[in-house]
């Protein structure tokens, strides 16, 4: 477990790049946080591994963690845990800082994915929240352009699902067919029954005229 951490940690990114956080902003991410209370002061002189995430989202979540650090009192340490923001509604800052276009908007979804791998919660929790009002009215082809997603299906694969399945409406068909024929039945029997007792009624009738007779 390390006895001291150091004054900043330094995050590699992709293409090796070198980006460096503060020891009290990196105590936002559960992640950075776990390595400082881990490892010895030597081996946080190594670059932490995140060469997945490119430099520049990289430099924006330390930015961020860096802007909500706040000044040491006198009397304060660099123990935690830290004050944080928070959770409703996104703050003015915050929401200017994530503010995207659509054009932008894979900037705002790898911010989210990074924000996730270094378990930075207050930060994905205002890109989330920032992700759900831009969906807000959306319909569900216009949520699938937002994440870059393609349909479940395209045309061919309908096509090719409906002609693999025609034997499933066909029964449904005739089952609903065979359901037509037994109320059809049904009712002709109700027919003959009533017509019957007509009959019978009629007969009754002119029997009884007869006897009167």
């Amino acid at each position: 477990m390390s006895c001291k951490a150091p004054e900043f940690l330094t995050l590699l990114g992709e293409g090796n790049v070198e980006i460096r956080i503060s020891a009290r902003a990196a105590e936002y991410s559960t992640l950075l946080k776990d390595l400082m209370e881990d490892l010895s002061y030597k081996d946080l002189q190594d670059p932490v591994p995140l060469q997945q995430f490119q430099p520049e989202i990289i430099k924006l979540v330390v930015d961020w963690c860096e802007h909500h650090v706040k000044p040491l009192g006198p009397w304060q340490t660099l123990e935690g845990p830290w004050p944080r923001p928070k959770p409703h509604p996104v703050p003015r800052w915050d929401a200017e800082y994530l503010r995207y276009d659509f054009e932008d908007r894979f900037t705002l979804l790898n911010l989210a994915k990074l924000a996730d791998f270094l378990d930075v919660e207050p930060l994905l929790d205002y890109i989330a929240r920032v992700i759900a009002n831009n969906l807000v009215g959306k319909s569900a082809a216009d949520m699938r352009a937002y994440f870059g997603l393609k349909p479940d299906l395209i045309l061919e694969d309908e096509a090719e699902i409906r002609r693999q399945t025609d034997w499933a409406r066909d029964g449904e068909q005739s089952k609903e067919d065979e359901e037509g024929e037994y109320e059809q039945y049904e009712d002709e029997q109700a027919d003959d029954e009533q017509s019957e007792f007509s009959h019978s009624e009629r007969n009754i009738s002119d029997y009884e005229e007869e006897d009167s007779a």
